[in-house]
């Protein structure tokens, strides 16, 4: 299940990480030669075509079929972040560690309310050898090495449910009531704050929790911030804001007073109001912008857009998957929340794909050797188990 609704009385958080007054994008792409400057505008156009080949944007995918056991079996993929060697999982009550193969290592840190113990994983980052997690009921960061080993937990005076860690190792936190990024150091102790715009105006005690909302952005090279309300997103550097892409959203933008705040807890109501309206999440990359845009209801996703930033051309696809045309020559549905590191992600359900290898397997014979391999690989999956990872690399120049 992608989407929770979660009454909060605390309030709703970003996560931020802080850059140099000139991003390095800008300096990419000034070195780079190419015309690109911000505030950078991209229309997304309403008509398009059926299918984006996934060779259109990527040179490999790795399919990583996660070991499943009672230690391991997870609930849903919730959050994910991964390195060259490891990927950490939330199904939101654990974080799971597995190898880039799909072998279990274990479970980082344990439930409950004790040091070091979480109840709900709210949002958790991997910076160098360093795991932090927000945890629901605690106003704290909890430290964890990638071997396991509780390191300490800091108290905050916040409850954080997005945050992210910059380049000094600082917590960055938004906070929606005072509309502002707040900063802390690894002591816990507030040393910045940057103003951004609020919209709640002191109606912030409902909130709507989609997992598809990460709020920071995927940028190689920026911190990008969308609050899902505003036709902009921000790049934040020294601390303060600016526009660094600006779409043609306006009607599909969710009105100030169509925001759930105002519904006083009837959750039904504000579904049927605020379903025909958009949200967007994009990955940005050196030569490219892929934009993903969803309904605020719905889990899946209605259309993908690829903006080439070389001859400045959005192309369109009213679907919410990437085919894969490299390998296993099916439609892989692609969580741009999950996406990173120069990556895409699909999740892929076990029982789903059985049922897809049943019904193709009269044709197997026919494949080329490298789709036959990949059948032969997923063949040993059993529809109780973990879900499969898609990983798909971005093209680069």
């Amino acid at each position: 299940m992608n989407r929770l609704i979660i009454l909060l009385l605390l309030l709703g958080i970003f996560s931020c990480t802080q850059s140099s007054s000139k991003s390095k994008t800008e300096k990419l792409h000034e070195e780079k030669n190419t015309k690109v400057e911000f505030p950078y505008h991209v229309n997304l156009p309403d008509n398009g075509k059926d299918t984006l080949n996934l060779s259109k944007v990527s040179t490999e995918v790795n399919f990583v079929s996660l070991e499943t056991n009672k230690k391991s079996l997870l609930r849903r993929v919730y959050q994910m972040e991964m390195n060259d060697t490891l990927i950490l999982i939330s199904d939101l009550r654990r974080l799971l560690l597995f190898k880039m193969d799909g072998s279990f290592v274990k479970q980082i840190g344990k439930n409950g309310k004790g040091p070091g113990e979480y109840i709900y994983v709210l949002d958790f980052q991997i910076k160098g050898d360093t795991i932090y997690i927000a945890s629901s009921g605690k106003r704290s960061i909890i430290k964890y090495n990638l071997s396991g080993e509780f390191l300490e937990e800091k108290k905050l005076d916040a409850l954080l449910a997005y945050f992210s860690i910059d380049e000094k190792n600082q917590i960055a936190w938004y906070d929606r009531c005072e509309g502002a990024i707040k900063f802390f150091n690894q002591d816990a102790q507030l040393i910045a704050s940057s103003k951004f715009e609020t919209f709640l105006k002191g109606r912030d005690r409902f909130t709507w929790k989609d997992s598809y909302d990460t709020y920071f952005q995927r940028s190689d090279s920026s911190l990008l911030v969308n609050n899902y309300l505003s036709d902009t997103i921000w790049s934040i550097n020294d601390k303060r804001k600016k526009p660094a892409f600006i779409f043609n959203l306006g009607n599909e933008l969710l009105p100030v007073t169509k925001q759930v705040g105002y519904y006083n807890g009837d959750f039904n109501k504000f579904e049927r109001n605020a379903s025909p309206y958009q949200k967007i999440n994009i990955i940005h990359s050196d030569n490219y912008l892929m934009v993903f845009k969803k309904s605020w209801i719905e889990d899946d996703l209605n259309s993908i857009y690829l903006h080439s930033f070389d001859n400045q051309v959005t192309q369109k696809y009213a679907v919410p998957f990437v085919y894969d045309d490299l390998i296993s020559h099916r439609c892989l549905n692609i969580r741009s929340e999950l996406s990173q590191n120069g990556f895409m992600i699909s999740v892929i359900n076990a029982m789903d794909l059985c049922l897809d290898m049943e019904e193709t397997k009269t044709v197997q014979e026919k494949l080329n050797p490298q789709t036959k391999h990949w059948f032969d690989k997923m063949s040993n999956v059993k529809e109780g188990d973990n879900p499969i990872l898609a990983i798909c690399r971005l093209k680069k120049r």
